[in-house]
């Protein structure tokens, strides 16, 4: 007996009746066999869905996640069929071909190339927990949100949302989370293979400026032992002021003022903003580290 139920029959009973009889007739007997008692089953057709078992994201509506660019993130986010469980074990008779997925939210989008893993399935125990069981094991499927912000995005903010909900049949029984970020200012990763030479140019600065503002980089040419590196001090307007000012104050050109500082695009700064500088170290700029 194959059932293929159809989106329209969820949430429908159907029972089943179903009897036995022999093909074979006894030597000289000219009765009809006898039917076997029914036996009746029940089947239900579930709708899909999924809840939330653990993930490394803060969903509270007043957290912000703190990131830096050029950092690789990824957050783990564990997801689980309720009807598959109960108290203790799992319902034995409940079968679901049903396939977790999260899917952005079209209003509140993923931050730039902020992007989900496909689903990986895992095995974990009856009271839901990712350890060697007791009894039997239960699927659950893992994903994972990973992000590299980009330079650029310094001082943005996002509200990130997303759905949970079944792959094919996404109308049933969705719920939505939503997280935050908000990128720092003054701060870079260091990618593979850069060079304090490399970030000096991006960010239109000297390797010297750069080499203060990270007292405890002890050399240079090393960067591989650091996950980050300060650009430079933050400075708070206490007033409204002209962002030359701010730039003639710290000796700043405005293309690096801008690089760091890309949400100040307007002509005047308001009061308090913090404002990412790069103070000039010195007036001749040099790419050799042995000046």
């Amino acid at each position: 007996l194959s059932f293929a139920p159809s989106e329209d029959q969820v949430g429908l009973s159907f029972k089943f009746c179903l009897s036995a009889i022999s093909s074979y007739l006894l030597p000289n007997s000219s009765s009809w066999p006898q039917l076997s008692t029914d036996t009746c089953l029940s089947i239900s057709v579930v709708p899909p869905s999924f809840a939330l078992n653990s993930t490394d994201l803060n969903l509270s509506a007043a957290f912000y996640h703190d990131v830096l660019v050029g950092c690789d993130y990824v957050w783990s986010i564990t997801v689980y069929e309720p009807s598959r469980y109960q108290q203790g074990p799992a319902t034995p008779s409940l079968q679901t071909n049903y396939t977790a997925a999260l899917v952005g939210d079209s209003h509140d989008l993923l931050p730039p190339s902020a992007f989900f893993s496909e689903g990986q399935p895992l095995m974990v125990c009856s009271d839901r927990q990712d350890r060697v069981c007791a009894d039997k094991s239960y699927p659950m499927t893992r994903f994972e949100l990973r992000w590299t912000p980009s330079r650029g995005l310094e001082a943005q903010t996002f509200q990130s949302c997303f759905w949970l909900q079944e792959r094919k049949f996404s109308r049933f029984n969705r719920l939505r989370f939503c997280a935050n970020f908000r990128v720092s200012k003054c701060k870079t990763c260091v990618m593979r293979g850069e060079t304090l030479l490399a970030l000096a140019r991006h960010y239109r600065t000297t390797w010297l400026q750069l080499w203060g503002a990270n007292p405890h980089l002890q050399n240079p040419q090393n960067l591989s032992q650091l996950s980050f590196l300060h650009l430079g001090p933050s400075f708070h307007v206490s007033k409204d002021t002209d962002v030359t000012v701010i730039m003639q104050r710290f000796g700043m050109r405005a293309d690096a003022f801008k690089l760091v500082n890309p949400e100040l695009q307007a002509a005047l700064i308001p009061k308090d903003t913090q404002v990412c500088v790069l103070t000039a170290m010195c007036r001749q700029e040099t790419d050799s580290f042995s000046a």
